[in-house]
């Protein structure tokens, strides 16, 4: 499944896009299931599983400054880091919408998506996005789906 997140910054507009891949198996999964979810989750997801390929920016604009991406040789594109179980489309999306907003951040004022939300927002994610409007002026723009 193909998504598009906008999100407005003090004086831009960014676009993301990813891609969405559903897995049924780590067999088939794009990031190592020992070295990234055994190693950075301490466990590998079991079941329907998703990971999240971004499309937009390219993978040049989003090494400019460290954030939450990841490389795989199966795939072109920068994975987000969450090497936590996705079960759902929506939990994807959610993971996805957060990643964008905590990347925007970090751009802007050099502040690491996780200070904020894993530690002032507790995991918070509706009080992390309104401290981001509030005190940073950042907020979601449109969210979009776009079925392959």
């Amino acid at each position: 499944m193909n998504t598009l997140i906008t999100v407005q910054g003090r004086e831009k507009r960014y676009g993301f896009s990813a891609v969405i891949h559903k897995h049924t198996s780590p067999a088939t999964f794009l990031l190592d299931p020992e070295n990234f979810y055994q190693k950075w989750g301490k466990s590998v997801p079991e079941g329907l599983h998703h990971e999240i390929e971004i499309i937009r920016p390219s993978p040049e604009a989003l090494r400019v400054k460290v954030i939450h991406v990841h490389e795989s040789p199966k795939c072109t594109g920068l994975l987000i880091c969450y090497p936590l179980h996705i079960p759902t489309i929506a939990k994807a999306t959610s993971v996805f919408r957060t990643w964008a907003l905590g990347t925007v951040l970090t751009w802007e004022t050099d502040i690491d998506l996780n200070t904020l939300r894993d530690g002032e927002c507790k995991g918070d994610d509706s009080l992390f996005e309104s401290i981001l409007k509030e005190r940073h002026g950042i907020s979601l723009g449109e969210l979009l789906h776009n079925n392959p």
